[in-house]
């Protein structure tokens, strides 16, 4: 009979242990507090991206799965490539990573 219990006892802890495992959520982050990311999809591929006033290359290293890692708050985006009339946009990193789409309209 002890065995028995025992048996029970082990079976019953193993169920439950499998099922927090299975149920706990996951989550990515990217650091601490509210940090994220930004992706782009500009046409054209070169132009250049600023973040804050400060230059962070040509948008086209920042697409699918390369991302400019932000702080967590408010940011100013701009993207500026000779001959197109410039993009801004003002975005808010909170946690996520948050993809822009444009494409230049030519001067």
């Amino acid at each position: 009979m002890r065995i028995d219990r025992w048996i029970v006892g082990v079976l019953l802890l193993g169920s439950l242990l499998t099922v927090l495992s299975c149920s706990l959520p996951t989550q990515t982050t990217f650091g601490v507090g509210n940090d994220g990311g930004l992706t782009l999809n500009v046409i054209p591929n070169d132009a250049e991206l600023f973040v804050d006033g400060a230059s962070m290359g040509p948008v086209g290293q920042y697409r699918g799965r390369r991302f400019v890692q932000l702080k967590g708050g408010k940011h100013q985006i701009e993207i500026k490539e000779a001959g197109y009339i410039p993009y801004t946009q003002e975005i808010f990193v909170s946690g996520n990573l948050t993809t822009i789409t444009v494409t230049l309209k030519k001067q």
